[in-house]
């Protein structure tokens, strides 16, 4: 072997395969440091989805209370209680219309049941000839 050879060898081996080495370690690295920078950016923003929705709920869930505890909603259960496909009257069927339409990007429908499971009535909102919503049961 030629002395060329032989310094073309020894620089190869001692130059170019550590620089190899070291920056496929760094790519490594680099690649484990942004996944790590992702997974917790993606947990962060889980958890900050998770606590909207949470609060949304918290939200629908004291405004279903509000809408149960109406006086017409529990005079409305008497009469359900003896027959199982009574209609509410006027003044239940205003609130509940009212509570739809305020609420109906979060609501599509209400439906009312008996203690069977089985609808009575079904209010959902549906634009007229002029394109307003209203209330239909």
């Amino acid at each position: 072997m030629r002395i060329r050879e032989k310094l073309v060898l020894i620089f190869f081996i001692s130059i170019v395969i550590p620089m190899f080495l070291v920056w496929a370690r760094w790519q490594g690295t680099v690649v484990g440091s942004i996944k790590s920078v992702l997974r917790q950016g993606l947990a962060e923003r889980t958890h900050d989805i998770s606590d909207q929705i949470t609060s949304e709920l918290q939200v629908h869930q004291s405004e279903l209370l509000n809408l149960t505890g109406k006086p017409a909603m529990r005079a409305y259960s008497r009469p359900i209680a003896q027959n199982n496909q009574a209609q509410p009257d006027g003044e239940l069927r205003i609130a509940l219309s009212t509570f739809l339409l305020s609420q109906q990007n979060g609501f599509s429908a209400i439906i009312g049941v008996n203690r069977l499971g089985n609808p009575v009535f079904k209010i959902e909102p549906k634009s007229d000839a002029d394109g307003i919503m209203k209330p239909y049961i």
